[in-house]
């Protein structure tokens, strides 16, 4: 697949992901990146081309690389306890599934778990979003969210959607044992079947006039309280 940017880039390079071919800019130049571009196929671009080729967003540089692996459900059953995980429900946007990947990896949640239909996949807005965290934490993609809980909760998981009707404290998620979170999609939120099977629904307390939050912005702070279960 093709990721962009020059963090992306340095990230996927240091963690060993091995990269097909480069394009860049006619006059690119990183210290960082130019002995990489020495070593591996490289194609020299005309800034229109590369803006036809990649858009606008690249920093001036994108790699053809190796797939992202997507994990399936049985790596989250090694995950060693108190495992801290995010299920999203039907989230679309990259952007928003990179900054909630990026989030994740920062308060040290061990993997995010999509669904595989009607949800957003690995993009390179997705990868570029991630700001390279994508490379240090577990996409795990499943068929079906409601039976994955079903699954976790068997496995003594506490499993907490956030909802702007939730009747817990966000305190809840600091709980010390095995805790995830359940993200729903943008503007619809969680769907009812997931609402009935979780543990709990999270309402985040704000004293705006605005009444909710980004999806991502709102796994930020799940992230945040989670982290502190762990401490």
């Amino acid at each position: 697949m093709i990721i962009y940017g020059r963090n992306p880039i340095s990230v996927a390079l240091s963690k060993g992901r091995k990269v097909h071919a480069f394009f860049a800019l006619k006059g690119f130049n990183d210290p960082h990146l130019s002995p990489y571009l020495e070593k591996s196929p490289l194609t020299w671009q005309d800034k229109m081309v590369h803006q036809q080729m990649f858009g606008y967003d690249t920093q001036g540089i994108a790699a053809e690389v190796e797939d992202y692996p997507l994990h399936d459900l049985s790596r989250l059953n090694a995950l060693k306890h108190p495992m801290r995980i995010v299920l999203l429900d039907g989230v679309t946007d990259p952007h928003n599934f990179g900054a909630i990947i990026r989030s994740a990896e920062a308060f040290g949640l061990d993997a995010v778990v999509i669904r595989k239909d009607r949800s957003v996949s690995i993009t390179p807005a997705v990868v570029k979003a991630s700001s390279g965290a994508i490379e240090t934490i577990d996409i795990v993609q499943v068929t079906n969210i409601h039976q994955t809980i079903l699954a976790l909760q068997k496995q003594n998981v506490f499993v907490y959607g956030l909802a702007g009707e939730g009747n817990h404290d966000l305190s809840t998620l600091a709980h010390p044992g095995a805790i995830a979170v359940v993200l729903g999609a943008e503007g619809d939120g969680i769907s009812n079947l997931v609402k009935k099977v979780c543990d709990g629904l999270i309402k985040i307390p704000m004293s705006g006039q605005i009444e909710s939050l980004n999806v991502s912005v709102a796994g930020a702070i799940a992230f945040h309280e989670m982290q502190k279960g762990r401490t």
